[in-house]
């Protein structure tokens, strides 16, 4: 009994040495450690979601860079077309054919048959021509009588300038545009002429 007395007393004193040895921390001392501790967290926490942002950023731009080369592959060949103006013309001056094949064929170039913008464009194809042929445009009033549209884009035409009386859609089937001599003039789809493709597909 005394022997455990005597070890408890023991324990108790060396209890008490240890506690003296080593004082708890103060709050504030507290406090950093279990900021510092939170914030070795979080950044491994914020490092984990960077890495996923890199990931699905690389990952888009991958798909970007398939797209692009997959358009590239698709997109036409635009051969013998020249800058005119701001856009690019192919005019046809070997083969004579109907409204309608010409429409086609400027499709089969990678273009549309041409829709004249304004004056300015105008001028700047007419100077390419042949004065005294004859070209096609995408130009026709095949839907309403009078009321000239693009095939392509199924809008009204945004420029026209007719020569004298035109359009006088004589014998009553002259739906189709041409343009010859700086103006246009309207005249029978079956008819065979030169033709004028555009490199761009407008949808206005």
């Amino acid at each position: 009994m005394h022997i455990a007395s005597l070890l408890f007393c023991v324990l108790v004193i060396w209890h008490n040495y240890e506690s003296l040895a080593n004082p708890p921390e103060s709050p504030v001392q507290q406090c950093l450690g279990f900021c510092d501790l939170m914030g070795r967290g979080h950044d491994s926490i914020y490092q984990q979601e960077w890495n996923k942002t890199e990931t699905r950023i690389k990952a888009l731009q991958d798909q970007i860079t398939q797209i692009e080369t997959q358009l590239s592959k698709s997109k036409p060949k635009l051969d013998n077309f020249i800058e005119i103006g701001t856009r690019y013309f192919y005019i046809e001056e070997d083969f004579r054919v109907t409204w309608f094949t010409a429409v086609e064929w400027c499709r089969d170039k990678g273009g549309q048959l041409a829709v004249i913008q304004n004056e300015e464009e105008l001028n700047a194809i007419n100077a390419k021509l042949d004065p005294n042929s004859s070209y096609w445009l995408d130009i026709n009033d095949l839907a309403y009588e009078g009321q000239y549209e693009s095939w392509t884009s199924g809008k009204r035409a945004p420029y026209l300038k007719w020569w004298g009386d035109e359009p006088n859609n004589s014998n009553e089937n002259e739906d189709c545009v041409l343009l010859k001599e700086n103006v246009m003039r309207d005249e029978a789809c079956y008819n065979s002429c030169y033709y004028i493709c555009q490199s761009d597909i407008v949808d206005w």
